[in-house]
């Protein structure tokens, strides 16, 4: 009896350990997923850039490449504009890269629970509604989606104190996909040119002087950007000349900007970039 026992044990035990192998625990293949008419787009990996100015999300799917920009972490609900600032709450601003075109929300909605990383979505762009909007975050990265810190630090008389960032402060002809909100630049690659910039002192304390050497008759754009790629402040049509910002905003204390810029003379364009850091 006992040995006809144990055999039945044994045999329970062998169904068991089979049933198990052939039951795997199910995994989570939640996707981030969106409708373009008739067309079903999903995504192949879903990222959350948490930073100290909101929330970035990016979506990456075979053909697209798809970004949602969260003014703050305290709403779960933000209405899709075609512009975001640094003051903003609620609402947010996206961009879709489909195949090598590039499309720039203009309205809709956002729901986003922050805790369980999901959310749902519908996007407007200038000709395209992205409907059925599901979220679902696979990473969590608690830093900007772009580095905002590699500094040209400048003295008080412009001097270079240090080897800088080879990148600030020139024209840029390379972008990436999410500084093009800035600009809402759909060009693939911008113009190349020789012009090169200087600012002081970096870091600032308040005031940063700007000689702008560009050519006479050309005008430039400047853009104060946030690493969650909120728009600060904008200074328009800056002519030639030497030119000194006041920049008192408590909350540029101790951290990083970039400056965005666009120089343009007629049908001439060039666009370019330098990191700065306000002082504590």
């Amino acid at each position: 009896m006992k040995r006809l026992f144990a055999v039945f044990i044994g045999v329970l035990m062998m169904v068991a350990i089979s049933c198990t192998k052939d039951n795997p625990p199910s995994e989570n293949t939640s996707k981030t997923s969106f409708d373009i008419g008739n067309t079903h787009y999903e995504s192949t990996e879903t990222t959350l850039y948490n930073t100290t100015f909101g929330q970035l999300i990016k979506v990456s799917g075979e053909g697209f490449e798809f970004y949602m920009v969260l003014s703050d972490a305290t709403n779960s609900l933000f209405n899709v504009t075609d512009t975001l600032s640094g003051t903003d709450s609620g609402k947010s601003r996206c961009i879709l890269k489909l195949a090598d075109d590039y499309k720039f929300s203009v309205s809709g909605s956002i729901s986003f629970d922050a805790d369980k990383k999901t959310g749902t979505f519908q996007v407007n762009t200038e000709d395209l509604n992205l409907l059925n909007g599901q979220i679902a975050v696979d990473e969590v990265i608690n830093q900007a989606i772009v580095d905002f810190t590699g500094l040209t630090e400048t003295d008080y008389q412009g001097v270079s104190m240090n080897t800088g960032d080879p990148n600030d402060w020139i024209i840029r002809t390379n972008w990436e996909i999410i500084e093009r909100l800035v600009f809402s630049l759909k060009a693939q690659n911008t113009a190349s040119g020789s012009i090169q910039l200087i600012e002081y002192p970096n870091p600032f304390d308040q005031v940063i002087q700007m000689p702008l050497d560009i050519p006479v008759g050309s005008q430039m754009d400047l853009f104060i950007v946030n690493p969650n790629f909120e728009i600060e402040q904008v200074f328009n049509a800056l002519q030639p000349g030497n030119h000194a910002f006041l920049l008192d905003n408590p909350t540029f204390n101790g951290n990083f900007y970039r400056f965005y810029y666009r120089i343009y003379s007629g049908a001439d364009q060039f666009y370019g970039s330098g990191d700065i850091k306000a002082m504590n």
